[in-house]
């Protein structure tokens, strides 16, 4: 489905991942994106087997450290924001809302978790339902995030009446705010980035050890080079 890759690298992969894998992936039906799933995680484990992943291994350390960096950047925001909130706390109503927000923030990651765990403890059975339990988990997901972040901001509040900081110091959590937030969406942005390109580049390994392989005579009965072997 990558439109970065021409469609004669295309076909040619596919006929690679058939005759290594004896899978057919070349289709847009249900069955054959389940069979390039599957292919997929077979590359990979062909690529470590054969001491040839490291360059896709870069990619995949990237996106698992900017997905922890995004979501930290998120939860650092929604914390600058309850450490700021709490120079009012004299304010009325402040004080009581903040109080709503974490109770309700606590029931909701709760309630959002032990959904997302009942959502993954419970396979569908056919392919109808398994597409709308994948939706009901998404939502479950995006839904702790969000108490999670409320939960972040109570904590800000708590903590900041707790230990008050001087004054001045407001006006600096007001302006980190925005900066955490442009970080978040940065870093998750690159988070897409990056596991994008580590994608692509098991395909392009794959491909190019196949073909290097088949050059040189060294086929080991499926067109690929034997695992445990490291390419010149």
């Amino acid at each position: 489905d990558d439109t970065q890759f021409s469609a004669d690298f295309k076909k040619d992969l596919g006929e690679k991942i058939k005759k290594a894998f004896h899978v057919e992936v070349m289709g847009d039906d249900e069955k054959h994106r389940s069979s390039r799933n599957a292919a997929f995680f077979q590359a990979r484990a062909y690529l470590i087997r054969a001491k040839c992943a490291s360059y896709v291994e870069q990619f995949e350390g990237l996106y698992a450290m900017m997905r922890g960096l995004g979501c930290a950047f998120y939860l650092g925001t929604a914390y600058l924001a309850g450490w700021a909130l709490s120079f009012h706390w004299k304010t009325s109503g402040v004080g009581y809302g903040i109080w709503w927000v974490l109770a309700a923030g606590v029931a909701g990651a709760l309630v959002a978790a032990h959904l997302a765990q009942y959502i993954d403890t419970h396979p569908a059975v056919d392919k109808q339902q398994k597409r709308l339990q994948q939706e009901r988990l998404t939502e479950a997901m995006n839904f702790l995030a969000v108490c999670t972040m409320l939960l972040a901001l109570g904590l800000g509040y708590f903590l900041g009446t707790w230990k008050p900081a001087p004054a001045p110091t407001e006006f600096f959590l007001w302006a980190a705010m925005p900066i955490a937030w442009i970080a978040a969406m940065r870093c998750l942005q690159a988070y897409r980035n990056h596991a994008q390109n580590f994608a692509e580049t098991v395909w392009r390994e794959f491909a190019g050890l196949c073909g290097d392989e088949a050059a040189a005579g060294g086929d080991d009965g499926c067109g690929c080079k034997k695992a445990g072997a490291v390419r010149a």
